[in-house]
């Protein structure tokens, strides 16, 4: 079947329209082909507004993008509190002066994704917008005309990219896949492993999003025994998760050094790169960032947005249950990343599927601390579904940011977080805390 002609997937339950609150236009540098900067290169923005007048505009990546090393060869360059140049008034300058059509092709197909499979082309949506976020909007299932210019759009945007950066192959994107690194698997093999674990999502009862995310590990650790031992993937449906070894099980040194590292990447320094910017110091070195972390591993302290200087000790103090809102958005929020397919291949920088789920399990983990930090700055007992919000959004731009890594930094991702359980006993620790 040829791309033309493959089914749009477009998933249940989730909605989405613009709110025009900005938000979404901060935190990363968006990506141009060089027929998007031929549409704005040349014109004179200073004369136009005073808030474009005197700094630089674009970001110049051309020489890495004829190495293979950036995916786009310009991107804009972002103020320094981390907002596009072209936001004005929390509206973007382009459309606004020059029409939609001008904007960078990126800009106008966000924040949709597509994903294209053998069963069909699968759509699905950013976290990068609070719209997303909080499934603002219509549902998409009544959007599909629209979703389908969005498809045609992206089709257009990857023809342009292959065509600038001179590339001949006709291999189509996520053609193949690794389940661990070394394990290669087909489409039909991963796709039974994606029903296995949607089924989590849609189907099982769970006491609480701890239990639900430790049990998509246990399915993805069984499927790497099942395609090591050369059995069926089919058998992976019957496949009941066995939690209880994970009850009495506390996070190893090394687990909380790594994931208090994730928090310091995910939460921390974003704040303190801002904050150097906005103080005209000079982009930080690796002994700047070698001594912010020696710093966090010391005090065991870091600080969060909206938060000030957290504990993480203080992080495995026990609040109340999660709501029901906070456990049907988590739910939602694996849903769209397994139906998306977003979170592996080369949508994900070309992680695997076990590397690309540790990251969606870090930031879910992530956002977890940062309510209850939340919470517990406010002197309350319950996680707030807007303090999930606000992470959800934070992090998943970080994610961004992990998908435009080169070959050599994903491929050292990727055997980082080579094995399904690696948060599992970190997931167990945030369990007790919140029951």
């Amino acid at each position: 079947m040829t791309e033309e002609k493959k089914p749009l997937q477009i998933p249940e339950g989730i909605s989405y329209n613009c709110q025009g609150c900005g938000r979404c236009c901060s935190g990363f540098a968006v990506g141009l082909t060089l027929k998007d900067y031929d549409k704005v290169k040349d014109v004179d923005w200073a004369s136009k507004h005073p808030q474009l007048a005197g700094i630089e505009l674009f970001a110049h990546r051309e020489i890495e993008f004829a190495d293979g090393l950036s995916p786009f060869p310009i991107y804009t360059k972002a103020h320094p509190d981390g907002a596009c140049p072209f936001l004005v008034d929390n509206l973007c300058f382009i459309h606004g002066t020059l029409g939609e059509s001008e904007k960078p092709t990126l800009c106008q197909m966000f924040p949709y994704t597509f994903v294209g499979t053998p069963k069909g082309v699968f759509a699905g949506v950013s976290h990068s917008s609070m719209a997303s976020v909080r499934n603002l909007g219509r549902p998409l299932l009544e959007q599909r005309e629209m979703l389908e210019g969005m498809l045609e759009l992206n089709k257009q945007l990857q023809a342009q990219l292959k065509e600038e950066a001179g590339k001949t192959d006709d291999n189509v994107a996520l053609s193949s896949m690794n389940l661990a690194p070394g394990i290669p698997i087909s489409w039909d093999e991963y796709f039974l492993i994606e029903e296995r674990m949607l089924s989590l999502t849609r189907q099982e009862p769970f006491a609480d999003t701890c239990r639900m995310w430790l049990s998509a590990g246990e399915i993805l650790a069984e499927a790497i025994r099942l395609k090591s031992t050369a059995q069926d993937l089919s058998l992976i449906s019957q496949f009941k998760p066995n939690l209880s070894i994970w009850q009495d099980k506390v996070p190893t040194s090394f687990e909380n050094l790594m994931f208090a590292l994730l928090c310091f990447r995910g939460l921390t320094w974003p704040l303190i790169r801002r904050r150097r910017i906005q103080n005209n110091q000079k982009p930080a070195s690796r002994l700047d960032i070698l001594r912010c972390v020696l710093g966090v591993l010391i005090t065991k302290k870091m600080e969060f947005p909206n938060c000030g200087s957290v504990s993480i000790e203080k992080s495995t103090e026990k609040l109340d249950a999660l709501s029901p809102e906070i456990d049907h958005f988590m739910r939602q929020y694996l849903y769209l990343k397994l139906f998306g397919k977003t979170y592996f291949g080369s949508a994900m920088g070309g992680l695997s599927v076990v590397a690309g789920f540790n990251h969606l399990v870090a930031t879910a983990l992530m956002s977890l601390i940062y309510g209850k930090a939340c919470a517990m700055k406010k002197g309350e007992r319950e996680i707030a579904i807007a303090d999930l919000y606000e992470s959800v959004l934070l992090l998943d731009k970080q994610m961004v940011l992990v998908s435009q890594t080169s070959g050599q930094m994903a491929l050292m991702y990727d055997q980082g977080f080579a094995s399904p359980r690696v948060f599992s006993r970190l997931l167990a620790r945030m369990e007790r805390s919140l029951s």
